[in-house]
């Protein structure tokens, strides 16, 4: 014959199904009284409702400080001076000297343009590191090199527009004189500013080249 539930909830009197590990009759309970029962170990002081440190709407996840992913993302980049409405004051830029609301890192206090500037120096140095190069002295920038070389192309002879993208055919790029796999270094003194489409055009031949124009 088919079986039944013939299990009482201890709570509300629902019939469940008896299995080999279930709680003796009078201490089973269903899982909709589960549900709404805390755990033992639960501190209930965690779940009282709390403002949203964004847009101010309660929520009650004791392991989040905002209601949603929209103002976690919102309140990204935020700190310490601005969770207590401190306002923030400007400092200038270690490397510039603008003024900025960026916060301090390990190697200084950067604007945005100086960040990021060194950020792409990094890359450009780690990767000369893995094809090879061998390291000599401080990383060099893409600014100072075109600053040096007044942002003309050393290869083809034309000026070299900052503003665009860095993927941009006619973008600034640094050209290594003597080539990584030659045995060329990633110091500034074997660097000349070059387009993209220029320094892809040449590859690894020789230093001296005809204008590319």
């Amino acid at each position: 014959m088919p079986r039944h539930p013939d299990l009482p909830c201890a709570r509300c009197g629902t019939l469940l199904w008896r299995g080999r590990g279930s709680l003796p009759e009078g201490q089973a309970v269903c899982r909709a009284c589960r549900r709404e029962q805390p755990h033992p170990y639960s501190r209930p002081e965690l779940h009282v409702p709390r403002p949203c440190s964004q847009c101010g709407r309660p929520f009650t996840d004791p392991a989040l400080r905002t209601c949603s992913l929209a103002c976690a993302r919102r309140g990204m980049g935020t700190n310490l001076r601005r969770l207590n409405d401190v306002p923030e004051q400007p400092m200038p830029c270690d490397t510039c000297g603008e003024l900025t609301a960026r916060g301090r890192n390990q190697q200084g206090r950067f604007c945005e343009a100086c960040a990021r500037a060194r950020r792409r120096a990094k890359d450009r140095r780690a990767a000369a590191v893995r094809r090879g190069a061998a390291v000599v002295g401080p990383r060099p920038l893409l600014e100072d090199v075109a600053r040096r070389d007044g942002w003309r192309c050393h290869l083809c002879a034309r000026l070299v527009d900052p503003t665009l993208y860095f993927q941009h055919r006619d973008a600034a790029t640094l050209d290594h004189l003597v080539p990584v796999s030659a045995g060329g270094t990633d110091e500034a003194s074997n660097l000349a500013l070059a387009h993209r489409g220029c320094n892809s055009r040449r590859g690894t031949r020789a230093l001296v080249q005809p204008a590319l124009s």
